[in-house]
């Protein structure tokens, strides 16, 4: 389940989607959006939520499953999806598929908005696994190699610089 606290009282305030969740599913994400409404992602399925309301706005299902979400400057989601491919969600009274950005060869686990219009995306894959994007361009991309193993998480640091850290080959690196 996922849970509503209340720090203030430091009880539980409400359970979102109570009996909703497929059974052996977990909850992979959950991200509040500037709007105030949280998304929710478990297994292949998106839920929307009005927190002030306490209801359900809008689910999607992505067969694909989704791994990562970043909401963007331009109020769009960025999904990282487990085969790979990156959903750009536009998010209102439902959640719909503006466009995919495809380049990965598995799962999308890290995303980062460097300035609008401009993500950086890392995969479980052991070759090219980040890779730089451009939105309003999206058959534009650009691999940047330098691990030799998959990224677990990037990070960004100030302007157009960022940071990626991979687990599996032990190194961190600036990038510019």
């Amino acid at each position: 389940t996922a849970i509503i606290w209340d720090l203030t009282t430091k009880q539980m305030d409400f359970e979102l989607f109570k009996g909703e969740i497929k059974e052996k599913s977990d909850i992979s994400i959950a991200l509040q959006l500037k709007s105030g409404n949280v998304i929710i992602c478990y297994h292949d399925e998106l839920k929307l939520f009005d927190i002030g309301k306490k209801e359900k706005i809008a689910e999607k299902i992505i067969p694909e499953g989704v791994w990562y979400i970043l909401e963007l400057k331009n109020g769009t989601v960025a999904a990282g999806y487990g085969n790979g491919d990156i959903g750009i969600l536009e998010i209102g009274n439902e959640i719909k598929v503006k466009n995919i950005l495809k380049g990965h060869p598995t799962s999308v686990n890290s995303i980062i908005e460097i300035n609008d219009n401009r993500i950086v995306s890392a995969s479980d894959g052991n070759t090219n696994n980040l890779i730089l994007w451009d939105l309003n361009t999206p058959d534009t991309k650009l691999f940047l190699e330098g691990h030799n193993n998959s990224v677990t998480s990037l990070a960004r640091i100030r302007g157009d610089k960022f940071a990626s850290a991979s687990a599996n080959d032990k190194t961190f690196k600036i990038w510019e």
